[in-house]
């Protein structure tokens, strides 16, 4: 009783705290509180500490059972099977308790599926995680001091406390998600809830793929155009100097962003283009190229705009007028969760790496050109060899497999130990 009671109490005790009433508007508004990527991640933190506490003592206070159990040669597999489905069950229920408790005290509508999926998931894991400490230690003091050795780098690599590009040097990946967080089950859970709930609210997703394109195109035309034509000039620079290869990572950076853009734009000489054999001819073709493909993007950037608009007349009709509209995007979007993701406040909208240029700028609606999952942190998709998959799901099943590992690593100790 107390296992299911905990949840919902805590449930209720956090998102009273963190319900933020003291905003632009007189009353409560979703829109406006500020705290709910705080809920989020304590959403993960009571996750991963209520599932692991509730496992931890589980096999070391049947050790006298198993005792007698491995005299009677009963099956162990059984034993484990009877464990895990209880916790797994008793997990099911406590995530759903505490979402449905939680999002109802704080507004947050039409999330409860995708952060019921992300928060049982994360239970899962930590029960796990619990019955292979409860295997391996004899003390029920070493078990409780190794609680917190678990959940401590949960909360300091889960890309909250400490930004991954603050991380040391040694360990930061300017592109990716560094290894030590994709090995970090609160990395996965904390960025598909905050995924999840920008992605797919209700007023969000009338606008997501269009805003989505519109920023590839404004990206381009603001940031990457202009550096692409910089490169140019270099490059021209080293022709008239007679110097060409001083300019090589600018030929380097040049090639290969223009093979990125031609999935988009084509350039029908750019597996032509060698250093050695650059000419003025060649760099002024490259300069109408780049400047037909800033025209291209402008014009899709008026069509998104004149798209949207429409969505938004068709919504306001909807609802009758434009007070009930904001209303709509009142109760289902929030600011602070798009200011999270987008990071319009950056001061590093890109950053150059050698011959390479690394977008910071708007994370969720950048596409990971990682064919193997990974992807800068909030990142709407991953890519799975020329698969896109949804965040939420990719990362609901990376716990999964994250479970498996640590079942298979369970399995093992508890046959060598009973």
């Amino acid at each position: 009783m107390l296992a299911f009671a905990i949840t919902p109490v805590l449930a209720l005790i956090l998102s009273l705290l963190c319900k933020n009433s003291r905003t632009d508007f007189d009353t409560y508004v979703f829109y406006g509180n500020e705290n709910i990527s705080a809920y989020l991640f304590m959403g993960v933190i009571v996750a991963l500490f209520v599932g692991l506490i509730i496992s931890a003592e589980d096999i070391y206070r049947d050790r006298k059972i198993l005792k007698r159990e491995s005299f009677l040669k009963l099956n162990k597999i059984s034993y484990l099977k009877s464990k895990i489905l209880f916790l797994f069950t008793l997990s099911c229920i406590q995530s759903f308790l505490y979402v449905l408790i939680g999002n109802w005290v704080l507004g947050i509508k039409g999330m409860l599926l995708y952060h019921w999926l992300i928060l049982f998931s994360t239970y899962c894991f930590a029960n796990i995680v619990g019955l292979v400490i409860s295997s391996l230690f004899n003390s029920i003091v070493v078990i409780y001091i190794i609680v917190p050795l678990f959940i401590i780098p949960q909360i300091l690599l889960s890309g909250t406390m400490v930004k991954y590009d603050k991380l040391h040097h040694k360990v930061v990946n300017d592109k990716y998600v560094p290894f030590v967080g994709d090995i970090m089950a609160s990395r996965w859970s904390y960025e598909a809830l905050v995924v999840s709930q920008f992605k797919y609210n209700k007023y969000q997703k009338q606008y997501y793929t269009y805003d989505k394109t519109d920023s590839y195109a404004r990206y381009n035309v603001l940031f990457l155009i202009p550096e692409l034509k910089e490169a140019v000039e270099d490059l021209r620079d080293g022709l008239k100097e007679d110097n060409i290869a001083k300019y090589e990572k600018e030929y380097e950076f040049l090639y290969d962003e223009l093979k990125k853009l031609n999935e988009y734009y084509a350039y029908d000489k750019i597996n032509e283009i060698e250093l050695r054999k650059l000419n003025y001819d060649e760099l002024n073709r490259l300069e109408r190229y780049l400047k037909d493909i800033n025209l291209t993007f402008t014009d899709k950037i008026s069509n998104i705009s004149y798209q949207k608009d429409s969505i938004t007349h068709l919504l306001i009709d909807k609802f009758g007028s434009i007070d009930e509209f904001n209303n709509f995007k009142n109760k289902n979007s929030n600011k602070s969760i798009s200011e999270l993701v987008l990071q319009r406040q950056t001061f590093e909208p890109f950053i150059r790496v050698g011959n390479k240029i690394i977008r910071k700028i708007e994370p969720i609606y950048q596409m990971p050109d990682s064919k193997f999952g990974r992807a800068q942190f909030y990142a709407s998709e991953k890519r799975i060899g020329s698969s896109k998959v949804d965040t939420v799901l990719f990362n609901a099943v990376i716990l999964w497999i994250m479970t498996l590992i640590f079942c298979i690593f369970l399995t093992t100790i508890f046959y060598m130990k009973f």
